[in-house]
């Protein structure tokens, strides 16, 4: 079955250059933005697309997870890994970015979202230490907004969350949250949900009252892909995640740019004084590495630490070189 699903995926290949111009970055290039998430909404389902994400989500095994290690830059060891999902290995579908674009053009995006968590949380159990972090990315909260609350006497809402929000009323736990219940049942790591500031679905008002309810059953949030979009400062003050994950935007070019430096430094601070987390992401450089280290950024993640890989990596010796001479008593 491999064989003949590796052969249709090739055999389409063409089909999702015309679908999906331009949307995917080939397999092996060493920046590949936005890992785990996926592009604006698309357009009506695709027959092809739907055929070949059905096919992956019956038959998941062709879905693989790889993990890149979190890396505290204070202590120099790794606190934890980020679970990303790959497609077949050798076909245009490896590319996450492709993966989850088709997906969303297949009207299944939430569907291989769910089993790509899933898939991490079990596969993660063999291969990371049990007190490391678990970072899972969230491709849409749309799912969290749906609601069931009892709304006030008299009242008939149009939108129970939202009429509920209004009337001072809590809102019972999302009806997403039993998905979330059976997954936390798999766990056995703490585990961080990463939110992407690109995701239109955290602007809404109704998102920020249901986090303490999953709080309460042990999950961590972080805001992922900060400095990419205009909303990020309204959803880090919204949402008060634990964790702040520096998009590659705001570290390219720290090591000869002073004014992005002196930003970052400012930025760090100010989430050090709010109790968030920060993680640099997609640091590629020793040079990038040794400002961070320069202006205290707690945590990093990136190929210059260690790229992803299926099996958890040990970090580069140049890297754990640089990390020890800055290592703090």
């Amino acid at each position: 079955m491999l064989d003949m699903l590796l052969g249709e995926l090739l055999v389409v290949e063409e089909h999702l250059w015309a679908i999906a111009p331009g949307d995917w970055i080939p397999p092996g290039e060493p920046s590949a933005p936005d890992e785990g998430h996926p592009l604006p909404d698309a357009p009506a389902p695709d027959p092809e697309a739907v055929r070949i994400i059905k096919q992956l989500l019956e038959e998941p095994e062709f879905l693989r997870t790889f993990f890149q290690p979190v890396v505290s830059l204070a202590e120099g060891r790794v606190i934890g890994y980020e679970a990303l999902t790959r497609g077949p290995s050798g076909t245009v579908l490896e590319s996450p970015r492709v993966l989850f674009s088709l997906a969303r053009r297949a009207g299944l995006l939430l569907e291989l979202d769910r089993l790509s968590r899933l898939l991490a949380v079990r596969r993660a159990a063999g291969l990371v230490p049990p007190d490391d972090l678990l970072f899972l990315n969230v491709a849409s909260v749309a799912p969290l907004l749906r609601v069931t609350v009892t709304p006030p006497a008299g009242a008939t809402p149009s939108t129970p969350g939202m009429a509920a929000a209004e009337a001072g009323a809590p809102a019972a736990c999302p009806r997403d949250a039993l998905y979330l219940d059976e997954l936390k049942a798999e766990l056995r790591h703490p585990a961080v949900l990463e939110l992407s500031e690109e995701d239109p679905s955290l602007r809404d008002p109704l998102l920020a009252p249901i986090l303490p309810a999953l709080r309460a059953k042990g999950w961590q949030f972080s805001l992922d892909d900060f400095g990419v979009a205009f909303s990020g400062l309204a959803s880090l003050v919204e949402l008060q995640p634990e964790w702040l994950k520096l998009d590659r935007v705001l570290v390219k070019g720290l090591a000869s740019d002073p004014r992005r430096r002196r930003f970052l430094a400012t930025l760090v601070e100010g989430a050090r004084r709010a109790g968030i987390n920060v993680v640099a992401e997609q640091v590629e450089t020793l040079d990038e590495l040794a400002v961070l280290l320069a202006e205290n950024v707690a945590f990093a993640q990136g190929y210059v630490l260690a790229p992803p890989a299926p099996v958890p990596p040990s970090l580069s010796p140049e890297a754990m070189e640089l990390l020890t001479k800055y290592q703090r008593p």
